[in-house]
């Protein structure tokens, strides 16, 4: 009898042992996930997405944009020209180098990066200040 009652206990522990291990690593097929007030599903076997809307998931379907014809008809309308212009850009990196000895250490995309931070910054900034009223 203690010999069926042991056997038993080993069993049970096997099978509890087994099922954790199989729940742990084969089974989370999904990952959920939080951030902010949103709330994802992503399936880790497919790489599909949903997103809780509505007391619903809605699948997130990826749309593939080409942005050429966008760019082009935006830099018409800021009347940028030449953008590509690596000898016009070569120019003006020398230009700011010599007024500005502490940027000569730095290479040009490293420049231009702190430029479009710098830049973007200081426009966010000013068109979320000047819309809100500070009391």
């Amino acid at each position: 009898m203690t010999q069926t009652r042991v056997r038993f206990g080993a069993g049970l522990f096997l099978g509890v042992l087994v099922t954790a291990v199989f729940f742990h690593f084969f089974a989370p097929r999904y990952e959920v996930i939080k951030s902010d007030n949103v709330l994802m599903k992503q399936d880790k076997w497919t790489g599909n997405s949903w997103r809780y809307e509505g007391f619903k998931w809605k699948q997130i379907t990826e749309t593939i944009k080409d942005w050429k014809s966008v760019d082009a008809a935006l830099l018409d309308a800021l009347n940028i020209h030449d953008i590509n212009d690596t000898n016009h850009l070569n120019a003006h990196m020398v230009r700011l180098k010599k007024k500005y000895p502490v940027l000569e250490t730095f290479s040009d995309e490293d420049i231009m990066e702190r430029i479009k931070y710098i830049y973007a910054r200081k426009i966010m900034v000013e068109l979320y200040f000047s819309k809100m009223e500070i009391k």
